[in-house]
């Protein structure tokens, strides 16, 4: 408190020296200041107005002291701080005296001040502050300022010129004299200067207008600030504008708006030009001020401001300008006086400078237009001055998007009711200035004074201010720069940078605020105006013509807002037909520019995807049939997120609406500064600019109008929502609102009569004269179509997406939009038709463009379009829960539409050859697919008319398009008259396949053509066609038939084609009309015309020569295909031995020398560059095809001879296999095909386009493809060299057995015996009914191991009736027979074989063997011996039979030889066992050629010596009674008597045998055993015996159980019509009767509850059916899983059904529907191979084909192909086993058939061979069971491994004395001379009877033949 007391104290002692003007200058100014610092502003005022008078005089003495100080001493800073000093009292006295300066107080000596301190000597700093001092005495005095002192103001800014200041005039009313004034302060000569004075200047002059207002102390308080700021801001356009914008005047009123659009201007004058530069500072200083962003602000949030969207591209364009002008004063105020003006206004800190400027610039009408005029003049600068054009877009930016804390009061809108009313107050303006909101609050100013007076007044509305920047904005767009000039680039992209910014702006209008009628069309108007000028080609300096120009460059930009602004502006407002003229006009003279094109295109995909979501209720990010696949991909992965792309692509292609607008468009970024193209096409804007990621949050005031509408819509419960702010572009919102959900708020749908969808059809496909689409919008939008009387659907709409009441809307069924000119707004089904239509045609016609370029492009987004209404017709009536068929749709696409410009685009000249192409192929695609409206009589003629040019033209781009288009469905799709183009298309397909191009030519395509023009040849054999290579449309009668065409073309393209695909199509094509040709020559024999017939033996000659030759070539694809080619015509082996038996050896010998040709020689391996699993594939292929062939033949075509060495055919297959079987071919001579018909045939094929290539190798090229074919096969090499060995080896033991023999009785389910050890033993319960342990404990069987890969089981049985008893035959045999069974690789087989004693026997015949009987067993047994001893010279026969009679009981005698008579009946019954074909075994063999006579002679020689050696041992064992055998046992005399008893009883002979033959349960097995050759000593290092085992039992069960055959199961699918879903088709339970019939081509109908073959899943129970299809040969078995056979009368039934379907890798489904079938109908990881047939016209079928990748290609069918109704079954099942094949081959770990039995028959070997010597293996075949050793209580014989007990050893013991004596009475009855057995089987009912051989003598002794007796069931 002392201190305030002392303060006090001083300022009184201050004062009063202050006044003492005694004292010096300079201490009464101390004193001065001393006060000023100590006393508040209220004081210092009163202190003021006391001593005005001193402190001005004493303040005055100061300038002047201070003045002559720096004259006298210089300047120095003593000097400059003394002058300071003043100027800040000077200061204080201006700031503190304001009213007494207004009334002129000290006028001259201020002014004479000012003029010295505003001198133009002055330093730059003095005169900054001489400015700011002036600034604040003119608005002192204001309005009393006197003429000489605006002069003064006027003459502030230097180098404005115009007005002279300096010195000021004298006043000649006061009397004063002319002064001279002088600097204050002269500049130094070092001071630095600004470049520019004069803007510098101007930008100070500027700001301390506005700052300085609120430091003045005026005693009516602040509401004189704004009056100052008025005075000045008035009195600067008085005297500064008309000379910085030279004749100023206000044509801008945004009052009443004149939307004068500006026209092209040239660029002005570049100089930098000061006056340019001061108005660039004044429009930066009005924008400041007029932007609601406040400086302050901008300093902070510059950048982020920049960045958020008006970035720009180019880099840097000067920002720091834009923040340049700050609100605090210039820098040269030092801190100090800053802090002391801060403290002086601190009493009114709550009002800022900025508040008050705003409202005077804004407070009234003159001064907004006059905003806006200076903004539009601003915006027809020069882009050198880029910085204030930015600055006012900027400005306007923030206004239309409401990024402001409040609008301007210009922009609400105003509330006049009547337009009297408006026009009234326009003319009475407010008396007093009104005030704004802000201002009215700083100032404490009621804010409701004349509030309604000011709105009213002042408010424009934002409508009028969008137009008048609509019109402005178009200058920047419209200003060309000098081309030349060096500054030329960088203007022109600042130039695109403004111009992207103004486009950002015009689209953020368009997305995002509400606009009027008036305002959407001069917003279309200014771009169609700005679209026109600047891509003008007539411009000198704009247009196209160049990059470097702003047409080039905005091209893209300026197309994309035109179009999407048009299409929002549609969904809002209704449109003129004059203004969709005018758009019309101007793009279609624009239709040179690619880039219209592109922007079109993306309009064109959007609008299709709305108009696919409105009016066909599809969403083309989320079909139907994408849902499925994703569904089945989710499964195959096993679950997982598999929508996540789905959902990303959704909101990729969003929409065009949004959520404020009915029709507004969701917006998508895009960067188009990087150039016109974009991966992403969609009707979306982009930023012009890039931003960062950072969402803006847009505020907008509200007005009354505002809050009313919310406040009503909350209390009605609908309507707006609570929040009225529009979101930002890209947020996210709901789809459809809760209103929309409730069903009762639903608008219904209305059903369409035919004649409303006619109308639709109608709407879309209409064209005019020209070809071009309808023009006359009106017309169209005022139509009353369909489609506007259904419902209302919205895209990313809510509530308030309807304009209208939606409660009347749902009660009018008659709702329109806009568009139609109705009241609705945004997305109907009729707005999004009649959009689609308009914007299709705003181009005009197609052909009428002069740019071929963009005419292509045209073309190629039609065919876009068109594909994506394709897809919207296969995604309609598309079943999602697959259970109900959804009916036809109502309304389909119009898939005809664009027909009309595609032939008009045919007939134009050459130099639109691209687009004639992509014409031909679109044309093309509508043709060939189904449609849902026939066409047309004149459209066809068209078509065909206009195909037909093309061929005749040669001009190969567009036939290659035609081939491709139409290749595979031209013939199939029998379209009205097609007939007329068969030679057309065949002339296409030569063309085609005769260029040089391999892999971009259809060269697949043509060979399919040429195959289904063969097929339907005979039915159109008789109808007429166009005449070739005229270009007349005449029908003419063929002067060639069109079937010798085709198969001419195919003929010669099998020889030479250069590509795999279509060489193989040619052969399957030619093998199809082959298979035909065969079948009508088995069903009707023979052509009865010569000529006929001989080109039939011709053709059928030249396809299998081409089929032998291809088999042959190096492409294995080929190969392969030829083979299964060649299999398939196995089937008609008897016709082709039949009618063209010269054929036969022919396809033999080329099979066998393709073989041995694909065999690696001796000593090599595979190891020339060719993949080893493709020529495994070919070799198991090949020997499959000559197996099957060799099946097919009879025995005599096979062993009959082909050559002059008398060869047989069987002799070369057994040959190459055996090569096969080792795995190399034998030197030596090939028989190859005869080639002279195939002279030109070529067997290289470069290109190979079936091969299935790794993608992991796409990168080493085609030459090291096959190099890594080792490395990347999944099989080791030596495994598939393997087995293709054991292949071999298969097929080698498969003949053996089953030539002649297949099938059997049985039928050909079963290829193998059924018949195991155990069957038939006696005694057995039924316990013991399969093999079990208990069986390998018998005496009689005993198991060998052949090889390594053969088993052989041998069992004696008692002898049965009708096998060895000898009652059916009459034989008289032993009691026993012996059964073999033999397991290999082609199976299971067995025999039984009897020992056949004599022939059968009558009462009157007399027995030889009783002689023997007679004598005593002494004389047995010398005669025995004896009968050993040989004769003394050769043993001669009396005679010999005659070569060629058939040997008989009848022609028998006993001086015949029946040795050779018994070799002659084999023979003949069988003639496999020949060694010679042709020639008896009774016949001598030549001699070697290399056996010369001596060495015969030698040999003769030799065997006399050993018949003479042999016969002196047998005299002496005769003599020697020591080598003599002891006399046989009781028991053996009793039988011998027994024996003997039988001489006197002939009946009994039979059971004297079994008597006889009883004393041994092996012997019968051991004789034969040993007949067969395998008790020899070179035998043992292949014959093993077996450890019988558990073990062994286990996996002789698994072998048995396992397949001997190719085994297939293949599902058979029928669709009736109209059936899509899989719960209709799998509850099928009968189809056509073309179906029954394809159905019953297939197999056999076999019942399933007794079938022995391949059941394939199915079951006996009839749970899977009753019967079933099923076919079979030798080689392959083949059940059909028949839908239509299987029960589907439940659940689990359909179920089961889909289980087998399911899970069958190739399908064949019958499909009656008019949609093609999809694979994802029946959903299954499998059907790998889908095969679908067609029925057509004329007992037709189409069969398409489809595999997955890796599935290899197959045959015989083909994709496309058109098959005849008497082959379609045979070549389907051919084609599906093939395919199953195909696929079973490229699995990783298949085994072929044969391999799995091989490595279980390696196992059994490999684990169960017993390594026994040689003695044991001998005892071992002697007795199976060996007898206990006597040492031991109980021994196991390692052989059978099965021991005996004690129990067990009586009957061993007489087991082998029964043997024993068993062996003496076979020694006896001299046995040894039996004949072996042949392992073959019998031949079956339909050959010749078993051999019955003569019961005659033969030196005493009776033949005894062992018969074998086949057991195979």
């Amino acid at each position: 408190m002392f201190s305030r007391q002392k303060t006090q104290t001083d300022v009184k002692k201050s004062t009063v020296k202050l006044l003492d003007s005694k004292r010096d200058l300079a201490s009464r100014l101390k004193h001065l200041k001393q006060i000023i610092d100590s006393v508040d502003g209220s004081e210092a005022k009163a202190l003021f107005a006391t001593h005005y008078s001193h402190i001005y005089h004493l303040v005055y003495e100061g300038i002047v002291s201070a003045e002559g100080s720096l004259k006298l001493r210089g300047v120095h800073r003593a000097q400059r701080e003394e002058l300071d000093s003043v100027l800040h009292l000077l200061e204080r006295l201006l700031m503190l005296l304001p009213d007494l300066l207004h009334c002129r107080w000290q006028l001259h000596s201020m002014s004479r001040l000012m003029a010295k301190l505003n001198h133009p000597a002055n330093s730059l700093r003095l005169r900054r502050e001489a400015i700011r001092l002036f600034i604040m005495w003119y608005q002192c005095l204001g309005t009393a300022a006197p003429v000489y002192v605006h002069s003064m103001f006027a003459s502030l800014v230097p180098g404005l010129g115009a007005i002279q200041s300096w010195p000021p005039p004298s006043d000649p009313s006061m009397g004063i004299a002319p002064f001279e004034i002088t600097p204050v302060l002269v500049a130094s000569p070092g001071e630095r200067q600004p470049e520019d004075l004069s803007s510098h200047f101007m930008e100070l002059l500027l700001d301390f207008m506005v700052s300085q207002a609120p430091r003045i102390h005026w005693n009516e308080g602040s509401p004189m600030w704004g009056k100052s700021i008025e005075f000045l801001y008035e009195r600067f356009k008085e005297y500064y504008l008309p000379r910085i914008f030279g004749e100023f005047k206000i044509i801008t009123d945004i009052y009443k708006p004149n939307l004068e659009l500006p026209e092209p201007r040239k660029c002005a004058d570049l100089s930098n030009n000061p006056i340019f530069a001061c108005q660039v500072v004044f429009v930066k200083w009005l924008a400041n001020y007029a932007h609601s962003v406040y400086r302050a602000m901008e300093l902070t949030s510059a950048q982020g401001f920049w960045g958020s969207n008006m970035q720009p591209v180019q880099g840097n364009h000067h920002h720091s300008d834009d923040v340049r002008n700050q609100s605090t004063p210039p820098s040269s105020l030092s801190g100090g006086d800053r802090d002391s003006i801060t403290s002086y206004s601190s009493v009114h800190n709550d009002v800022d400078a900025n508040v008050i400027a705003k409202d005077v610039i804004l407070g009234s009408r003159e001064n907004i237009n006059f905003l806006h005029e200076v903004f539009r003049r601003a915006l027809l600068m020069n882009f050198v001055h880029t910085v204030a054009i930015r600055r006012v877009i900027c400005v306007y930016k923030d206004w239309i998007q409401m990024n402001v804390p409040e609008l301007p009061v210009f922009m609400l809108e105003p509330d006049f009711t009547t337009e009297d009313e408006a026009n009234k107050e326009r003319l009475e303006p407010p008396k007093n200035r009104l005030r704004t909101d802000s201002y009215c609050g700083a100032v404490g100013i009621n804010a409701n004074n004349n509030r309604e007076e000011y709105l009213s007044f002042l408010r424009a509305g934002a409508q009028k201010v969008l137009q008048v920047f609509f019109c402005n904005s178009a200058a920047v767009f419209l200003l060309f720069q000098i081309p030349k000039h060096e500054a030329a680039v960088h203007l022109l992209e600042e130039q695109v940078d403004v111009c992207k910014r103004v486009l950002n702006i015009y689209r953020y209008a368009v997305m995002n605020t509400r606009m009027e009628a008036k305002t959407w069309e001069q917003l279309l108007v200014v771009l169609l105006h700005v679209t026109s000028k600047v891509l003008d080609v007539n411009q000198p300096h704009s247009g196209l013509k160049h990059p470097d120009t702003l047409g080039s460059k905005l091209a893209s930009a300026l197309f994309q807002t035109l179009i999407v602004s048009w299409v929002k502006a549609s969904l809002n407002v209704p449109i003129t037909a004059e203004l969709w003229d005018q758009l019309q006009g101007v793009l279609s003279q624009l239709t040179f520019c690619d880039e219209l094109i592109t922007e079109w295109s993306k309009t064109m995909e959007t609008l299709t995807r709305v108009l696919s979501r409105h009016v066909y209720n599809l969403d083309l990010a989320n079909l139907p049939l994408d849902r499925l696949t994703e569904q089945k991909s989710k499964k195959r992965r096993g679950g997982g997120n598999g929508t996540q792309s789905s959902v990303v692509t959704k909101e990729a292609v969003k929409r065009i609406t949004d959520v404020t607008l009915p029709s507004s468009v969701q917006l998508r970024t895009r960067n188009l500064s990087s150039g016109a193209s974009s991966d992403r096409k969609s009707l979306i804007f982009s930023p012009l600019t890039p931003h960062p990621q950072k969402k803006l949050v847009l505020r907008r005031s509200m007005s009354e109008g505002n809050i009313l509408a919310i406040l009503k819509g909350n209390g009605k419960g609908k309507g707006t929502h609570a929040k009225d702010h529009p979101p930002v572009a890209g947020s996210k919102t709901e789809d459809v609102s809760d209103h929309y959900l409730h069903p009762e708020n639903r608008l219904r749908k209305r059903s369409r009569s035919a004649d409303s969808i006619r109308k639709f059809i109608s709407h879309f496909g209409h064209f005019n004269q020209t070809g071009m689409l309808h023009p006359d919008w009106a017309e169209i939008s005022s139509s009353n179509t369909s489609l506007e009387n259904t419902s209302t659907i919205h895209i990313d709409g809510d509530n308030n997406s309807l304009d209208c009441n939606m409660e009347a809307v749902t009660k009018s069924a008659e709702a329109k939009g806009v568009i139609a000119g109705g009241p609705v707004k945004g997305w109907l089904p009729s707005v999004a038709a009649i959009l689609w239509r308009r914007m299709l045609g705003i181009l005009g016609n197609v052909n009428d463009f002069t740019n071929p370029k963009t005419h292509a492009h045209f073309f190629q987004v039609l065919t876009d379009i068109w594909n994506t209404l394709l897809k919207i017709r296969q995604n309609q009536g598309i079943s999602l829960d697959n259970i109900i068929t959804p009916k036809p749709p109502e309304l389909c696409p119009p898939l005809q539409l664009f027909s009309p410009w595609c032939f008009q685009a045919l007939e134009l000249s050459d130099e639109f050859y691209r687009g004639k192409i992509l014409a031909t192929a679109l044309l093309c695609d509508i043709t060939m697919n189904n449609h849902d409206i026939p066409f047309t009589q004149e459209y066809l003629s068209k078509y065909y008319g206009s195909l037909h040019k093309i061929v005749i033209s040669n001009q190969q781009e567009v036939i290659n398009e035609i081939v491709k288009r139409c290749g595979c469905k031209f013939v199939s799709k029998m379209l009205p008259g097609f007939s007329i183009l068969l030679l057309d298309f065949c002339q296409a397909a030569h063309s085609v396949l005769t260029t040089d191009d391999l892999k971009k030519a259809p060269r697949m395509e043509a060979s399919t053509i040429l195959g289904t023009v063969l097929a339907i040849s005979e039915v159109c054999k008789n109808l007429q066609i166009l005449k070739p290579n005229s270009s007349m449309f005449q029908l003419i009668q063929p002067p060639q038939s069109v079937k010798d065409v085709a198969l001419t073309c195919l003929i010669h393209f099998a020889k030479v084609e250069q590509t795999s695909h279509a060489r193989a199509i040619c052969l399957q094509s030619l093998t199809v009309f082959i298979c035909k040709e065969l079948t009508d020559l088995k069903n009707y024999g023979l052509p009865m015309n010569q000529r006929e017939e001989a080109d039939m033996n011709n053709r059928i000659s030249i396809v299998f020569s081409l089929l032998l030759a291809s088999i042959r070539v190096a492409n294995r694809s080929v190969a392969l295909v030829a083979s299964d080619l060649l299999l398939l015509l196995a089937d008609f082996a008897n016709e082709v031995s039949s009618f063209f038996p010269y054929l036969i050896p022919k396809i033999i010998l080329g099979l066998k020398w393709s073989l041995q040709q694909a065999l690696p020689m001796k000593n090599s391996g595979w190891t020339s560059g060719k993949p080893v699993e493709t020529e495994k594939r070919l070799l198991i292929s090949l020997m499959l095809t000559l197996g099957e062939w060799c099946m097919r033949l009879s025995i005599e075509s096979l062993i009959s001879s082909y050559d002059q060495d008398k060869s047989s055919l069987l002799t070369c297959i057994f040959e190459v296999l055996y090569m096969v079987s080792v795995g190399y071919q034998s030197p030596g001579e090939s028989h190859g095909v005869n080639l002279t018909s195939l002279e030109d045939f070529d067997p290289s094929i470069p290109f190979d386009d079936l091969q299935n290539v790794d993608p992991n190798l796409r990168s080493l090229g085609k030459e090291n493809v096959f190099a890594r074919s080792e490395s990347t096969n999944s099989h080791p090499v030596i495994q598939d060299i393997e087995t293709v060995r054991l292949s071999a080896r298969s097929l080698l033991l498969h003949l053996l057995t089953q030539v002649g023999h297949f099938p059997m009785a049985n039928g050909a389910a079963r290829c193998g015996s059924i018949v195991s050890e155990n069957d038939d033993l006696p005694g057995l319960t039924s316990e013991l009914d399969e093999l079990n342990a208990y069986v390998f404990s018998l005496p009689n069987i005993q198991l060998f191991a052949l090889n390594s890969n053969t088993l052989l089981s041998i069992v004696e049985l008692p002898a049965q009736d009708g096998l060895g008893g000898g009652i059916p035959s009459g034989f008289a045999t032993t009691p026993t027979l012996v059964r073999i069974i033999l397991r290999d690789l082609s199976g299971k087989a067995s025999w039984d074989a009897a020992h056949l004693c004599a022939p059968p026997i009558s009462q009157d015949d007399e027995l030889p063997i009783m002689a023997s009987f007679s004598q005593q067993p002494e004389d047995l047994f010398s005669g025995m011996t004896g009968s050993f001893l040989p004769q003394m010279g050769p043993r001669l026969t009396l005679r010999r039979r005659q070569t060629g009679i058939l040997p008989t009981v009848e022609n028998s005698a006993d001086d015949l030889d029946n040795l050779d008579d018994l070799l002659q009946y084999i023979g003949y019954s069988s003639p496999e066992c020949l060694l010679r074909v042709g020639e008896p075994l009774t016949s001598p063999w030549d001699p070697p050629p290399s056996l010369s006579q001596d060495a015969e002679d030698d040999v003769v020689a030799a065997v006399v010596n050993q018949r003479n050696m042999e016969m002196e041992f047998l005299m002496k064992f005769d003599m020697d009674s020591t080598m003599k055998a002891m006399p046989v046992s009781t028991e053996a005399e009793s039988e011998i008597d027994i024996i003997s008893d039988h001489e006197e009883n002939l009946s009994s002979l039979a059971a004297s045998t079994k008597s006889i033959m009883c004393g041994s349960s092996f012997m019968l097995s051991r004789r034969l055993f040993s007949h067969l050759g395998l008790t020899g000593w070179e035998k043992r290092s292949t014959v093993d015996l077996l450890q019988k085992d558990e073990k062994l039992l286990r996996e002789l069960k698994h072998l048995d159980a396992q397949k001997c055959r190719e085994t297939h199961k293949i599902a058979v699918i029928y669709v009736a019509e109209g059936q899509e879903d899989k719960h209709s088709i799998l509850s099928n339970t009968g189809g056509s009767e073309s179906y029954e019939d394809f159905v019953s081509g297939l197999g056999w109908e076999v019942e399933l509850e007794s079938h022995s073959g391949f059941m394939g899943g199915l079951q006996r129970n009839k749970s899977s059916g009753e019967t079933a299809p099923y076919y079979a040969t030798s080689f392959t078995e083949v059940i059909f899983h028949v839908a239509t056979r299987m029960p589907s009368s439940s659940e689990e039934s359909l179920l089961q059904k889909t289980r087998h379907l399911g899970n069958d890798e190739v399908h064949i489904v019958w499909s009656e529907h008019n949609r093609d079938y999809r694979r994802d109908i029946i959903p299954t990881e499998f059907c790998d191979v889908l095969i679908v047939i067609y029925p057509l016209q004329f007992g037709l079928y189409r069969v398409q084909i489809s595999r997955k990748a890796e599935v290899p290609y197959f045959g015989p069918l083909y994709n496309e192909a058109v098959v005849e109704k008497d082959v379609l079954a045979m070549l389907v099942r051919s084609t599906a086993i093939n395919a199953s094949r195909a696929r079973r081959s490229s699995l990783q770990f298949f085994e072929h058939h044969f391999e799995e039995r091989g490595k279980s028959l390696s196992t059994i070997i490999r684990n169960h061979k017993s390594r026994t010597t040689f003695e044991t293996f001998t005892a071992n075949v002697f007795s199976p069971v060996l007898p206990p050793s006597t040492f031991q209580s109980g021994h196991t014989n390692r052989a059978s491994g099965t021991s005996f007990t004690s129990s067990t050893r009586t009957t061993a013991s007489t087991i082998t004395a029964n043997s024993s004596q068993s062996n003496q009475l076979s020694t006896v009855l001299h046995l040894e001379s039996s004949v072996p057995t042949v392992p073959f089987r019998n031949k079956g009912p339909y050959h010749d009877a078993p051999f019955s051989p003569p019961g005659k003598k033969r030196n005493g002794v009776v033949l005894n033949v062992d018969v074998l007796n086949p057991h195979i069931q």
